[in-house]
């Protein structure tokens, strides 16, 4: 059970997480953009170059350290 404020994340190996709720929160919500982003490219009738796609990749990524360390452990552990 996670500590107030906390939450816990169960990878699909069974490796057990608890962040700040803030934090996870946050990060979640990148995560969902980044993958709505690349869903509706693959299924979308007008599709967006793949220098488009790497384009916006880029600015997703334009964030403070803090983030981008949690979105890569995220990417790594869950992606």
């Amino acid at each position: 059970m996670a500590s107030k404020g906390k939450i816990t994340l169960k990878s699909s190996d069974g490796e057990v997480f608890e962040v700040d709720e803030a934090v996870a929160l946050q990060i979640l919500a990148k995560v969902i953009e980044y993958y709505k982003k690349h869903v509706e490219a693959i299924n979308s009738d007008d599709k967006p170059s793949e220098e488009d796609l790497k384009a916006w990749d880029v600015d997703f990524m334009k964030v403070d350290q803090d983030t981008l360390f949690d979105l890569i452990m995220w990417f790594g552990y869950w992606g």
